[in-house]
């Protein structure tokens, strides 16, 4: 939660996350921890493809030839 609290004020993709769930009328708590749940979903799946982490998006592999 600590990490949801503080990626809020750096900006970005977490703080238009926050913004949106608060446009949801949902409380700062509940938006921070929405936002927990989104990096736990990140994480796991970065751990379940053993990949490592980049700020941009991976590009899709093309396996029609």
């Amino acid at each position: 939660m600590l990490h949801g609290l503080s990626s809020i004020k750096t900006g970005g993709t977490s703080r238009t996350l926050h913004g949106n769930k608060r446009g949801e009328r949902l409380i700062h708590i509940r938006t921070v921890f929405a936002l927990a749940r989104c990096l736990v979903d990140v994480l796991r799946t970065l751990l379940r493809d053993s990949r490592p982490f980049t700020p941009t998006a991976p590009q899709p592999i093309n396996t029609a030839a």
